[in-house]
């Protein structure tokens, strides 16, 4: 964070207003922290120390390297940017007729109910002499998951029919982080009029499904490789990919793309734990999953065992001792870490 104004303790500021206050007033004399005018320095002093702690925060909120929340939301506009809303997860559902037609029946789209809240089925072709046929339905919200059934039709047919939803509503995201967003804003200065250069592919590309967590993008035989590391990968997620970089008017008629999923290499983490004298060991397990829940790593990025052996002295810890990994993982460009398993001993 940029300080624009010098920030002091509240202990500090006193100190200065006490000597301001003598030099203006040298014939009035501060004895005490009872003195008459104690209470009154003391109450600018903290009102001084919160004014310069909002002072450069606000500040911070016109500069995209350390806006938070809507300060950056507005600082993103400048760029022409907007927060990601995030991905409304979606479910299977079968869509039945009581009896099948001799002609393609074009079901438009469907308005789904149940649970509180809505959901949508876009409109979809039942193809002749069928009963059936599988279908997907988006909630309405922008959560990563939600156990709810939305099987009431709200839309009106010309003919009876029935939806029975087969999954749980997943592969959603919430909204876009503040890091997120000023990844996109990073990136982007390398976009111009159409995508071109590989950092103008990678913000298109974290923009067309929040599920999106890093793109590694380079060129091969004349085409585009987009590697993609998300929560989950999926044709959804592929569909809303191509779609973001559609020759019609993103990118250069002259790039053939390809979107396929990151490598994951799988690690278990095994050590023996040695810990401080009147240390929980619960809480140092909790404490080291959290950090280790918090650790994303890019495509690409290696892992050495100092790295790892760095990831589990939390507090609490006196020493570890690292059986697995044995050997540090170098990751190769379209691969990424995935830590799948956490095996701790405790001494």
């Amino acid at each position: 964070m940029i300080t624009l104004i010098e920030e002091l303790t509240l202990e500090e500021t006193i100190e200065r207003n006490v000597s301001l206050f003598r030099e203006i007033n040298p014939t009035i004399r501060l004895d005490s922290d009872s003195d008459y005018y104690m209470p009154l320095i003391q109450s600018w002093s903290e009102a001084e120390v919160r004014l310069r702690v909002e002072t450069n925060h606000n500040f911070n909120q016109f500069i995209w390297m350390n806006a938070v929340g809507s300060g950056l939301d507005s600082v993103a506009l400048m760029f022409g940017i907007t927060r990601l809303e995030g991905s409304k997860p979606y479910a299977s559902f079968t869509f039945l007729v009581p009896f099948p037609r001799d002609i393609d029946i074009v079901v438009p789209e469907l308005l789904l109910g149940g649970g509180g809240t809505t959901a949508r089925v876009e409109s979809f072709i039942l193809p002749a002499y069928s009963r059936n046929i599988e279908v997907l339905g988006f909630l309405n919200s922008y959560v990563d998951a939600e156990e709810i059934k939305t099987e009431e039709l709200l839309t009106t047919l010309p003919y009876l029919a029935d939806l029975v939803q087969l999954t749980s509503y997943q592969s959603g995201a919430a909204q876009e982080s503040d890091d997120a967003l000023r990844e996109r804003i990073k990136l982007s200065f390398a976009e111009f009029s159409t995508t071109g250069p590989i950092k103008a592919y990678v913000k298109k590309t974290l923009e067309a499904d929040s599920r999106i967590k890093d793109v590694f993008v380079w060129e091969e035989d004349f085409g585009v490789k987009v590697t993609v590391y998300a929560s989950e990968f999926d044709e959804v997620l592929v569909d809303r990919v191509e779609t973001a970089l559609n020759v019609e008017n993103e990118r250069p008629l002259t790039d053939q793309i390809e979107v396929q999923e990151a490598t994951e290499i799988e690690v278990i983490i095994n050590a023996e734990m040695t810990l401080k004298m009147n240390t929980v060991q619960s809480d140092v397990q909790a404490l080291i999953e959290n950090k280790l829940e918090k650790t994303v790593f890019r495509i690409g990025q290696s892992l050495s065992r100092s790295k790892v052996i760095d990831m589990l002295f939390v507090e609490g810890v006196e020493d570890v001792k690292l059986n697995a990994p044995a050997l540090s993982i170098d990751t190769p460009l379209t691969s990424v870490i995935e830590m799948v398993g956490l095996e701790l001993s405790y001494v």
